[in-house]
């Protein structure tokens, strides 16, 4: 399954940055989703790196980091990051310096809607 979400380009409008293509075979964790990571040398997604994506179940922004464990030859060459999810994803995210879990329920166990969710 391929989703695409949203750009967010700061100051500046990117036409051509409408959305960036993810393909998961594991949609359900998309809500615990921290970053979404491209490989440095893949000229489709250079532009984006530093940009952040709009994660397109909670509406959270998360950044788009440069990884070299990012193949430009599988999939879409864009990776979801979930570290509680994935131990692959759990080493990406502690060279980046990322959490290492979304929270994404309130002490009450409701699903949170604002940024705190991708507080550690």
């Amino acid at each position: 399954r391929s989703l695409s979400g949203e750009i967010d380009g700061g100051d500046k409008a990117y036409a051509d940055w409408d959305s960036l293509p993810v393909a998961t075979t594991r949609p359900e964790t998309i809500i615990g989703d921290v970053a979404v990571a491209v490989n440095a040398n893949d000229t489709r997604y250079q532009r984006m790196i530093g940009r952040f994506a709009v994660n397109p179940i909670t509406g959270r922004k998360i950044p788009i980091i440069a990884d070299a464990a990012v193949s430009t030859e599988f999939g879409t060459g864009a990776v979801k990051i979930t570290p509680a999810h994935d131990a692959n994803d759990f080493e990406m995210a502690k060279r980046h310096d990322l959490p290492l879990s979304a929270r994404i329920f309130t002490d009450s166990a409701t699903t949170r809607s604002d940024d705190e969710s991708v507080v550690p």
